[in-house]
């Protein structure tokens, strides 16, 4: 989870959050959630990171 909250561009970042999706890595919400509760991370990547834990809490059916 190191690389999720280094500082990378947002792109890569959000690349990087599907991907955790993709995978079902439960093991990401810890940091998926500070991520969507840091209010200087970008605004997109934070709602991402927000759906995302949703997501894999299997609170939320969409796809990405």
């Amino acid at each position: 989870m190191n690389l999720l909250e280094s500082p990378n561009s947002p792109l890569i970042r959000a690349e990087l959050i599907k991907l955790f999706v993709r995978h079902m890595d439960k093991e990401s919400i810890p940091a998926l959630d500070r991520i969507s509760q840091n209010p200087e991370e970008d605004q997109t990547i934070r709602e991402l990171a927000e759906w995302s834990v949703e997501k894999l809490k299997g609170n939320n059916n969409e796809t990405i």
